[in-house]
């Protein structure tokens, strides 16, 4: 997240607040995941779109006692492969942790716009294993301040890179269920890379941000990154050539304490982004002319703690902070 956007980039992407001077553009249809039917009783137009003054669309995401998942198999879906984190330690066949040697991620993510998970998963935290828990059905990544020094932190992240990634050979739909942590300067993020071997140091086949939250207010960002110059040439000027499609959407108030679904759909030509069942966004390859990659992407959950795009925590945000991951599951269009 942010990964692929330079340092003055990525500060410079906050968008005006969307409570902010709200202006009357109307009522927007949330229309249906490009792929299958909507669910029986969910309103097409549950979901609305605003423009703030300074024109940034927002997505208004209602506020339901029930969450139908994007997920859901039937009408056409096959369940592929899901994570419910039964058990108490990490499944190793699908997981990996993220460690990062020292609380310097911050630095290293300032001297390039694309580095290492130990980078751009933890920012300015240490990550480490044991910030990382499975326990009664969860996913837990706990993030601390250090008790003996206030500017030192740890964290927690998990990946799927080298173990398990999709190919958009058929359309897929990948869902994220979890409870985010409150905080400022606290940055967790659902996001996806290629697991070609280079995202590390080039965004040649693109990052898919399926959610990131940077500043503990309820508003979310789904974004697709790429290189305009990829396929024609490898690890081109990034400056350059970095493009990028975001969207903000608003979580009803509570979020911190309530469960949010946050899933994509993709297909050889679109991702579509969802929250809570709704779509709130679609980037298509063919109307934003760019190429959208067919390798398979691998899966990162985490929270970084302070870099460019939140800022430091300050004083007042409270520690330990839990971003807590009910399911991770994949259906296919059968």
């Amino acid at each position: 997240p942010c990964s692929a956007r330079s340092s003055e980039q990525c500060s410079s992407m906050k968008p005006p607040l969307w409570a902010a001077a709200l202006v009357g553009a109307g009522i927007a249809s949330a229309s249906a995941l490009s792929v299958g039917s909507r669910d029986a009783g969910r309103r097409p137009d549950a979901a609305y779109s605003w423009a703030t003054g300074g024109g940034w669309n927002v997505t208004m995401v209602p506020d339901l006692p029930d969450i139908t998942s994007v997920c859901e198999v039937g009408n056409g879906w096959a369940a592929e492969w899901a994570d419910e984190f039964e058990g108490d330690a990490l499944n190793a066949s699908s997981w990996s942790v993220v460690e990062s040697p020292s609380g310097s991620g911050g630095a290293a993510f300032l001297q390039a716009p694309v580095a290492d998970l130990g980078s751009t998963a933890c920012r300015e935290a240490k990550c480490r294993a044991q910030n990382v828990q499975v326990s009664k059905g969860v996913l837990t990544l706990r993030s601390e301040r250090d008790s003996t020094n206030v500017s030192k932190y740890f964290s927690g992240a998990v990946t799927t890179k080298g173990r398990v990634a999709w190919s958009d050979d058929r359309p897929y739909r990948l869902c994220v269920e979890a409870k985010l942590p409150f905080g400022q300067g606290l940055w967790p993020a659902h996001w996806m890379l290629p697991d070609n071997g280079i995202s590390d140091r080039c965004l040649d086949e693109g990052e898919v941000d399926i959610m990131e939250m940077p500043h503990a207010d309820g508003n979310v960002f789904s974004t697709y990154h790429w290189m305009s110059s990829w396929p024609g040439k490898k690890c081109d000027d990034f400056k350059t050539h970095h493009r990028s499609d975001m969207h903000q959407s608003h979580v009803p108030k509570g979020w911190s304490r309530r469960f949010h679904e946050f899933a994509i759909e993709r297909s050889a030509d679109h991702i579509t982004f969802a929250v809570d069942g709704f779509e709130v966004y679609r980037t298509s390859a063919r109307e934003q002319n760019f190429t959208l990659s067919h390798s398979p992407f691998f899966l990162i959950l985490n929270t970084a703690v302070g870099g460019l795009w939140p800022g430091q925590p300050p004083a007042d945000t409270v520690f330990p902070a839990e971003h807590v991951i009910d399911y991770v599951r994949v259906v296919r269009q059968a």
